[in-house]
């Protein structure tokens, strides 16, 4: 199966092009501070192909909150403005897991989330998500986010929550949601309710 991995540092690795450059995971939860990252995502061999790249504005630490009180034992990890734009849907394989160990190594050790998440499609690019926060879920297997405040879809849809998976074995991003007190599975790479997007051709972008 065809997977996706980072470029530089070995097997797996990431390249970042930040003013920080490369740094080690476990120092994420010590304080360190990142702006304008920038993780290519290509498939392995034979020919590696961009099939998306992740640009991260920046992220902190921060400590958590308790009613009025902040907790500064007790850390987690903000991502600020993360934009994925999606070069080639059709090497997307395990994408939200690569995302989501990408960012595990960032945050070290604490819980992360992110603010601002933007998601677009092809090039030029058309927005497909944006959700004000997201962060993984822990009860679910696969990995999965979870999302507040969300626009879906070229036609701008909105709703409060929902939740973004992935299939491990097919070039797919799924939105799980409930609107007018029905639940809705969207499909973001062909722009269209899950349903209606298994039966048509790949999207050509």
């Amino acid at each position: 199966m065809e997977k996706i991995s980072m470029l530089g540092l070995g097997t797996g690795g990431l390249l970042l092009l930040a003013c920080l450059g490369c740094w080690p995971q476990a120092q994420a939860a010590e304080g360190i501070k990142l702006r304008k990252a920038v993780i290519p995502l290509f498939t392995q061999a034979p020919q590696p192909v961009l099939v998306a790249v992740i640009t991260i504005d920046q992220a902190a630490p921060e400590p958590r909150r308790l009613g009025f009180f902040k907790i500064a034992a007790c850390p987690k990890f903000v991502l600020e403005g993360v934009h994925v734009t999606i070069r080639q849907p059709e090497g997307l394989r395990d994408f939200l897991r690569n995302l989501t160990d990408r960012l595990n190594s960032l945050a070290g050790t604490v819980p992360w989330e992110i603010r601002r998440l933007e998601i677009t499609v092809g090039a030029p690019g058309s927005c497909r998500l944006q959700a004000r926060r997201a962060r993984p879920d822990p009860t679910s297997i696969t990995p999965t986010l979870l999302l507040d405040h969300i626009q879906y879809g070229t036609q701008s849809m909105e709703a409060a929550h929902g939740q973004l998976s992935a299939s491990c074995n097919a070039a797919d991003l799924r939105l799980s949601l409930t609107r007018n007190n029905q639940p809705i599975e969207y499909d973001l790479l062909a722009d269209t309710p899950a349903s209606a997007s298994r039966q048509q051709s790949p999207i050509d972008l």
